[in-house]
């Protein structure tokens, strides 16, 4: 953050490594607001059905030997409900996490063959202990079903590691290229070798639990990013500027949407301004990018942050942002769920304790005007690593007081989905079906595997079963397609008053759905509750993804029951794009 253009003092190829960093990390950026924006999409989807419905009216009547007859002409009335598509599984979001995911790994072993001495075998025993968790006799490499996979990895990579630091100088970029290669090759072994079906995903589901463990890690490093910031930005006025005032204000009001944010979390508070968590997080990062450089002092006898400790960060950040990529992509609501807190607890907890270190080190500074971005990492009383411990400690408690084995459960019960999605996408039912209960088993209400659950037993049959399970998805934070689903299981069975029951509460939990007063309306129209249902498709009609089916159903509404309305409305219905709207407007007339 000194300097914008930070990169101009590095050797060339240093930069060109830099902008091809930067430029994985960006793709990773990318990737993961497409699928934040996509989200539940394309793993949930919504289907419209449509239901004719036949109506008898008088055409013509006429009189014969003293007998009335009547002429009748048929009128063909639709409606239209929202049910949720079966659910479709994406396995693209593995293969893009993959890429990422290897990319990163690649940049932070070339970054730990510069180390010295001891940090290269601290780095050294990191690596290892990440190689071992990827579980790599699941495989079943060459027919192995025992570790030896992923000692022949290990060695690859540490005697590689070993050569570079004490037998071989090399430029960094060719560290890069080398641990690139070694990285193609055993992946090409494993998709050469592995006696199971797709066993590079299979590969890609077994790095999620360490994926997971470096993004909690990360979120800890840049959790003070934002409010370092801050010290920046009140840094850059004149002599006569308020900077202390300026800092306590902004971070005030920054920490106070925090707080709000929780207390509407647990309950306590409805705030309907917070910001989303992903986005902290990637605000965080960008700032840690630039920010790493101020902390030079406080890593100069490990690595030079020039330009070794900006790659860590791109390759950690890149990682982070894959992996929540991949969550948002597929559909992973439980791990969204922990991901959501997390982020909050560490922002709150590193932020409160960032306050009373700038309040013990350079509040004199901060009062006299005097730029504290420049010393912000050389402290005079509080040192940065009680800071960071003192913030541990904060986030820590957080996760405590909410009980911290709920999140556990979230991510490992996210790691068995994504297990079951691919022996569901390879039909292997009962595999799927056990990792999918496994995942339901942990946290009942993880919405991508209780529907699952409910598809499987649908597919043989076990209706209450099915219905089990979509409940289950509704246990806590429903959302329309868990809402839907549930409905729908009800519906098939005709369980109207249950239906009209479950619909009525989704309302108050979600009371902007549009899908849910429509599909609510539908269920008065069929009871004759003309008067609710008429008032649920005007509301209906204001939410942009069911304002043609709801003026379709509210058109077939007044059609089928004679109602009295304005030809004004009918006749602009006439002009209507939808042609589900013209017919039904046709119906009336």
């Amino acid at each position: 953050m000194l300097t914008l253009q930070f990169w101009k003092s590095w050797l060339p190829v240093y930069q060109r490594l830099f902008w091809t960093f930067l430029f994985v990390f960006l793709l990773s950026v990318g990737t993961a607001l497409f699928s934040f924006i996509q989200n539940p999409a394309p793993v949930f989807t919504w289907q419209e059905l449509q239901e004719m419905q036949r109506q008898e009216l008088p055409v013509y009547t006429f009189e014969v030997a003293g007998i009335d007859l009547t002429v009748v002409g048929e009128n063909y009335i639709l409606f239209e409900r929202w049910a949720g598509n079966p659910l479709q599984i994406n396995l693209t979001a593995l293969d893009v996490y993959l890429t990422f995911f290897v990319a990163a790994i690649v940049v932070l072993l070339a970054v730990i063959t510069v180390l010295p001495r001891f940090w290269f075998f601290a780095g050294s025993g990191c690596a290892a202990f990440l190689i071992s968790s990827f579980r790599l006799e699941a495989l079943q490499l060459f027919g192995l079903e025992n570790k030896i996979p992923t000692i022949l990895m290990m060695v690859l990579v540490l005697s590689t590691g070993l050569y570079y630091q004490f037998v071989k100088g090399a430029s960094f970029i060719n560290r890069v290229a080398t641990f690139g290669l070694l990285s193609i090759l055993m992946g090409l072994a494993i998709l050469q070798f592995s006696d199971i079906p797709h066993p590079l995903r299979h590969f890609a589901v077994n790095t999620l639990p360490a994926a997971i463990v470096l993004l909690a890690l990360f979120i800890i490093m840049v959790a003070h990013e934002i409010m370092a910031f801050f010290i920046f930005l009140v840094g850059q006025g004149t002599q006569n500027s308020k900077s202390l005032r300026h800092f306590l204000i902004i971070s005030g009001i920054y920490l106070l949407n925090l707080w709000l944010a929780y207390l509407t979390k647990v309950g306590w508070f409805n705030w309907g301004l917070a910001v989303p968590p992903f986005f902290l997080l990637l605000v965080s990062t960008i700032l840690a990018i630039g920010g790493i450089r101020q902390r030079q002092t406080l890593y100069e006898h490990i690595f030079p942050v020039d330009p070794f400790g900006v790659y860590i960060v791109l390759a950690l950040g890149t990682l982070a942002i894959a992996t929540t990529g991949y969550f948002f992509a597929s559909a992973s609501d439980v791990a969204l769920i922990s991901f959501n807190d997390f982020i909050l607890y560490t922002q709150i907890g590193y932020g409160m304790m960032f306050l009373m270190y700038i309040a013990s080190n350079f509040l004199t500074m901060l009062s006299r005007n005097f730029p504290v971005y420049r010393v912000l990492y050389k402290p005079t009383a509080m040192p940065y690593f009680s800071y960071r411990l003192a913030g541990l400690i904060f986030t820590l408690a957080f996760i405590f007081y909410n009980r911290w084995e709920v999140p556990v459960n979230r991510f490992i019960s996210a790691y068995y989905t994504a297990v079951g999605d691919l022996f569901f996408v390879e039909k292997n039912t009962t595999l799927a079906t056990g990792y999918y209960k496994r995942a339901h088993f942990l946290v009942p209400y993880n919405k991508h595997a209780a529907t699952a659950l409910a598809e499987l037993e649908a597919a043989r049959n076990q209706t209450l079963r099915e219905r089990y399970y979509l409940l289950d998805a509704n246990a806590y934070r429903p959302t329309e397609f868990s809402l839907v689903n549930a409905s729908q299981s009800y519906l098939l069975q005709g369980q109207t008053f249950e239906e009209i029951f479950l619909l009525r509460k989704g309302k108050q939990q979600l009371p902007k759905s549009g899908i849910i007063k429509n599909n609510l309306a539908l269920i008065y129209t069929r009871m004759g509750v003309l008067d609710s249902a008429f008032l649920l498709f005007l509301e209906a009609r204001n939410d942009n993804l069911t304002e043609a089916s709801a003026e379709m159903n509210l058109l077939g509404l007044v059609a089928r029951n004679n109602l009295n309305v304005n030809a004004d409305s009918i006749y602009q219905a006439i002009y209507s794009k939808q042609v589900r709207v013209k017919s039904n407007a046709i119906a009336i007339a």
